[in-house]
This record gives structure tokens, sequence and C-alpha cells, in this order.
């Protein structure tokens, strides 16, 4: 058979420099025969990769696309198959990171298989300094800004990648049905651009108010460009609103000796409290649909309850060091443990994207968590070091930071571009679009964190402490603990259901 046709559109995928902090830009790969017909539920394999002065460097921006085994999902290095549609198409959406880099390109490639391909094609994007950078980008994490509450948000203007004093930007807003409203000092904004100037430092200061009461969906949108008509480049700020899911969902605890403690919607489906075990519990993971979870012991041991599979575990392994977490893929049909030396142990759908088992550690690993499409995972340690694997990013780290308190655990946000950090003290440390909810760092706490949870939407998160307290921050609602009863033994973990 003659191999396929590939066109895509646009290409490149948008003028190099003109994209600005957190854009996306939709393309079409169209997959067609010679005669230009259609070729239907033809696998396609699509990566994303960048390149730099330098040679191949880590993609800046992130790209999604439909026909995914399960529904659209990231791109990584890696080529990976998708399938077109009955108009055989495949629909690419790329998004420019929240602080854009001065130089280099990112390049999603088509090839007609994994290897040796006999047709490809390739559309991007190369970055340049960005006339205009918002931050914080986005105004907020979904649902983080309450009712009638205002959130600040500096744009600074820029040439050559400096601050431009006295520069004009065109600023617009665009509201969702019900939204808010962003003003420049005293002047609001509205659905045409209009000119303002930029202080001495290159910067202009806007403010968003979330309106009271806040619709359940929808975005509200910021947008500086160069021109009142017609720009050659523009930049956008939004904010996405979201129910408050913390409310709707609870949360389990795990003690050291396998006993579950559930509360708000989250059922008890089971424990190993009461039945001798051959190494204690070190932590839990929620199967996606909420009706079950794992606990792992620090031999690898693997116990499933409700609806959660046994895929494997790492019970009869000679371990090198303890396992200390574990974490669930996507679909629930797989996990991952991590081991105090970084060690990895993949199961079910799992896939082993690197670990850091053979690598001299300066701390012990305490934990992980996996990107939300399971492309990826991040490796967390003591000193607030973080390593990423996979299509997971690296947002940062608390590294060489001065910690009052180790590192005890790790959650990534919802869309995966962003993780938290929390210490012993409730110290929390947020990368990429995690947000700042609160902590308990300047409190005096009766027993140290030992673990967190996000909410469902990210705008939120839960500590929990190893007497069994519960400390709730943004939407994640307080649904009870342990506090104040006596345990047979400590708790060291959560999960949220």
């Amino acid at each position: 058979y003659p191999p396929p046709v590939y066109a895509r559109s646009p290409a490149p995928l948008a003028p190099d420099g003109a994209l600005g902090s957190s854009q996306s830009v939709t393309a079409a790969l169209v997959v067609t025969d010679t005669a230009g017909q259609p070729l239907a539920t033809t696998p396609v394999y699509l990566s994303l990769a960048g390149s730099g002065g330098s040679g191949p460097v880590p993609a800046a921006g992130s790209a999604v696309a439909t026909g995914g085994p399960a529904g659209p999902k990231a791109l990584g290095a890696a080529p990976e198959p998708f399938v077109t549609d009955a108009a055989g198409r495949i629909l690419i959406t790329y998004s420019t990171p929240a602080g854009p880099p001065d130089s280099g390109t990112d390049t999603i490639a088509a090839q007609s298989g994994a290897s040796a391909p006999a047709t490809t094609a390739t559309t991007g994007y190369t970055y340049a300094p960005a006339p205009f950078v918002f931050s914080p980008s986005p105004v907020a994490a979904p649902g983080g800004v309450g009712a009638g509450q205002t959130a600040p948000v500096t744009l600074t203007v820029r040439s050559g990648g400096q601050p431009r004093p006295g520069g004009t930007v065109y600023l617009s807003f665009t509201a969702a049905p019900g939204g808010g409203t962003a003003t420049v000092g005293a002047t609001p904004l509205g659905p045409d651009p209009a000119p303002f100037v930029a202080d001495a430092g290159g910067r202009v200061t806007i403010g968003y108010r979330a309106p009271s009461p806040e619709p359940a969906g929808g975005t509200d949108l910021i947008t500086a460009q160069d021109a009142a008509s017609g720009p050659a480049t523009s930049a956008a700020d939004r904010y996405t609103f979201a129910p408050a899911a913390g409310g709707a969902q609870g949360y389990w605890l795990v003690a050291r000796d396998g006993g579950i403690f559930s509360f708000g919607a989250a059922g008890y489906h089971g424990s190993e409290g009461g039945t001798p075990l051959n190494a204690p519990m070190v932590g839990m993971a929620a199967v996606p649909d909420g009706l079950g979870y794992w606990c792992v012991g620090s031999d690898g041991g693997v116990f499933t309850f409700g609806d959660a599979r046994f895929f494997g575990s790492a019970g009869a392994v000679h371990l090198a060091r303890p396992i200390v977490g574990m974490a669930p893929t996507a679909d629930g049909r797989g996990y991952w443990l991590v081991a105090a030396d970084g060690g990895i142990f993949n199961y079910g759908d799992a896939a082993f994207y690197g670990s850091e088992g053979r690598v001299r550690q300066t701390a012990t690993v305490i934990g992980m968590a996996a990107t939300p499409d399971g492309g990826g995972y991040w490796i967390a340690s003591a000193d607030g070091s973080v390593q990423a694997f996979g299509d997971a990013r690296s947002y940062g780290s608390a590294r060489g930071t001065r910690l009052n308190a180790p590192i005890v655990g790790m959650a990534s946000t919802a869309t995966g571009n962003g993780y938290w950090l929390v210490g012993a003290d409730g110290g929390i440390f947020s990368f990429g679009d995690a947000f700042f909810f609160g902590s308990t760092g300047g409190l005096h706490l009766q027993a140290p964190i030992v673990g967190m949870a996000p909410t469902a939407n990210g705008a939120g998160y839960w500590f929990v402490a190893s007497d069994g307290g519960v400390f709730s921050y943004g939407n994640a609602a307080f649904h009870g603990s342990m506090g104040g009863v006596r345990l047979v033994q400590p708790v060291l973990g959560m999960a949220v259901g």
C-alpha cells in the first residue's frame, strides 16, 4: 500500500514569539491517501520535543492530542500512537508555559510508525523574548479565588526580553456569563482594547475581582496586545470558575498497623487493622472512582480494598531500601511503588519512566506523585529535591532552601503543571501552577505532619498529622479527624475519595 499523506495546519503553530504566557493554539493533522481521501481510524505516532542552542532540551510548552487510547492524551518525547477520527483528523492543542522562555523551539512530530516511518510531518513554535508577560498565570487555580475576592495580576511590558518603562499596551477583559471584573487603578477593563502605559519598572498592575456568587463554570480572560486592532503580538491571562469540589469529597487516613479511618464521602472498604503484618504500612492510594484503595507496606506488600485490583507487589523482592509510597495510574489499572533510594516498581498499566535507584542520594526519598495522564511521575526527597520522569516536568524544588523541618509529602495539581511539597511542620512549598492556600508552618503542632492530598480541582488541600489531626485549606472541606482519639498506631498518610 502507498504510504499515507500528512497535512498539518497551521505550520508553524504561530509566528516566532507571537504567543504569550499560558496561550494555546490548536492545529489539525489530516491523514489522507494519495488521492486525497481521508483515512479514518489510522494510527499516527506523535511526539513533542524541544531544541535550543546546545541541542535537544525538554519541551518548554505542552501539547494534548485527540485520539489517545482513552481520549485526549498529552504528548511526550517518545512517539506514542494516536488514531484519526472519521474525518481523518487528529486535533493537537499546544500551550505555552506560564513563564515562556526567550528562545528555543518546540516541535510536534507525526510519523506513520514508532520507528523507520514511511511518512513524517512536523509543526512547531519558536520562542522569542515575549513582549507581554503576566504573573501569576493563570490568575489562580480553578476555583481558587473566593467569591468577591480580588487577586492582583502584574503585566510586564518588555522589549528584547527586558522590562520597557513607559511602554504602551492595549488591555481588554472578556468575562464568562456571571463572571468577574478587572481594573487598572480605577479604570475598568472591557471588551474593547484600551491603551495603558507601563510604570518605571515596565509594569502594569491589574486587579481581578471574582463575582459573588460565582458561576459554576466558565473562564474570565485578560488580554494584552500591541495594537488596538490587528495586533502582531498578544498574551492572555485567565481565571476559570469551578465548583467547590472539596465539599463533595471525603478522605481516608491510614495508620502504621493498616487501620483505615474514613470521613465525608469516602466509604470504608476494609483495613488490615488487627492483622499481623510482615512490615508496617507506609502509604495508600485511592482508585480514581473513589470506590476502593490500596495500602502498601515498607516491604512492598500491596493490600487491596473495595474495587481496587491487585496488579503485583514487591513483597517477595529483596529490597535495597524500604518502600516509602505509591501512586496510581489515571485509570486505576496499575500503580507505582517508590523506595527510599528512589527505586521505582511498576505494576499493571503503570509504565516505567526511570528512577533514582542507582543514583547516589543526598537525602532519603519520601514519596512520589503521578501526572494526571499517567505518562510520568515525580520523586521527592526529604531535602526538598524533586526529580521528574516521563512527561512530568520539573517546576522547581526546595533543595537548597533552609528548611525548618524535612519534607514528608508531595501532591500534583489537577493539571499536572505543578506540585506541592509539605514539611513535617506543615510548611508548604508550591511550584508551577500550584497555589498557596495556607499552612501550619507557624502553628505549634501536637504531632508532625505526615502527608497531604489535594482537592479534585486543585483549589485546596488537606494535611494529616501522625496523631490523625486533619488541616484543610482552600476549598478543601473538613470532614473530621482522629485528633484527640487514642490510636493503636500513628497515622502515616491519607488519600482522597
